[in-house]
């Protein structure tokens, strides 16, 4: 599936995957909306996809608020007319630590859900 003429949004953007993702959606010619908690982060992307010929915008959006991820779609559809791809690569990570003892093992264990992917769904 191309990407050419389709509008993007790719959140967590500012860096990383994210921002990978957002500047090869562009190069292969994709509008982008660059989304992620890091407003100066998510502008510079933003700014180098224009740079580099492309159309994007930027946002900055908790992804963990359903009020956020509305205001981010919206923005989206006001900038670039439709949404058709959406690369969800932000998420909120809570770390919860647990003491155990079993007759096998004992000490603390880590665990880390992840949220963030149900609230751009939903919206979307």
């Amino acid at each position: 599936m191309s990407s050419n003429g389709r509008v993007a949004i790719v959140t967590g953007a500012a860096s990383g995957i994210g921002r990978a993702t957002a500047l090869l959606l562009a190069e292969e010619g994709a509008a982008v909306m660059v989304a992620d908690i890091d407003e100066s982060g998510a502008q510079a992307v933003a700014a180098e996809i224009v740079a580099a010929g492309g159309r994007s915008e930027s946002i900055a959006v908790d992804v963990s608020s359903v009020e956020g991820t509305e205001r981010m779609a919206a923005a989206t559809v006001d900038a670039f007319g439709g949404i058709d791809i959406l690369h969800n690569n932000a998420v909120l990570q809570v770390c919860m630590s647990q003491r155990i003892s079993t007759p096998w093992m004992s000490g603390t264990v880590s665990l880390l859900p992840i949220f963030g992917v149900s609230s751009s769904v939903r919206v979307l």
